[in-house]
């Protein structure tokens, strides 16, 4: 590997490492200061695609890396209307789900056509379904269903990970990276769906706990996840 490539990627992991248990300790212990661990977070979300970026002349392989850097800048933009902006949702949710299709379509490139043709069906169908319940007592919020489509996509790419890592489609450093970054990414989602229900039972005083603890392990998981998906990208021989 180039050694200036090799003390690059060095010095933005040490980077991130800092920045990690920074804004950890804010959301622990000093949780009014949210607004400048948001910043952190998002700051560090930028150094890891930058990473991605670095990556480009060690890589496994142009078409990899074309699509890993592509879902990095998704997930960038993402966590921009779901972390800064805090207002809209639904947008942020579906940046997500874009790229958690390049995910998948880097991880089984072979299978490129059949994943569009699930994802846009899936999504299709979710959007059906909304329209169902739409202007009836039963009326669903679009964001429940937009959660839901993006969660499959999560899961789908979780068993893709598990896939490549049982048959070697990929060198064992590269896919136990890829297997630990999404089982990480499901462990954040999981916990921003425990919040998200406990929130609304603000007068229970265990769901507090609970709740405190939840919002917490989000960020706990969701850094690391997304530097293991980064560097599965690079080719360690």
């Amino acid at each position: 590997m180039n050694k200036a490539i090799n003390l690059t990627i060095k010095i933005i992991l040490i980077i991130l490492f800092f920045a990690y248990v920074s804004f950890m300790i804010i959301d622990i212990f000093y949780i009014d200061l949210y607004f400048y661990s948001n910043w952190i977070k998002f700051i560090s979300i930028a150094l890891i695609v930058s990473l991605s970026f670095v990556e480009r002349k060690v890589c496994l392989s142009k078409i990899d890396i074309n699509l890993l850097n592509i879902a990095m800048v998704l997930t960038l933009f993402a966590d921009y209307f779901l972390l800064i902006k805090g207002s809209n949702y639904i947008l942020g949710l579906a940046i997500f789900s874009v790229a958690h299709l390049f995910h998948g379509i880097r991880m089984h490139k072979d299978n490129t056509k059949i994943i569009l043709i699930r994802f846009i069906s899936f999504l299709i169908v979710v959007f059906i379904l909304y329209s169902v319940f739409l202007g009836t007592p039963y009326e669903i919020d679009l964001i429940i269903f937009l959660s839901l489509f993006y969660f499959v996509n999560l899961i789908s790419n979780l068993f893709r990970a598990f896939d490549i890592h049982k048959y070697n489609k990929l060198p064992a450093i590269n896919s136990s990276l890829l297997v630990a970054g999404f089982t990480l990414f499901l462990l954040c989602d999981i916990n921003v769906g425990l919040y998200n229900i406990l929130s609304t039972n603000s007068s229970n005083i265990i769901f507090n706990i609970l709740n405190d603890l939840s919002l917490r392990l989000i960020w706990f998981f969701y850094l690391p996840s997304q530097v293991f998906i980064v560097l599965s990208g690079l080719d360690f021989s």
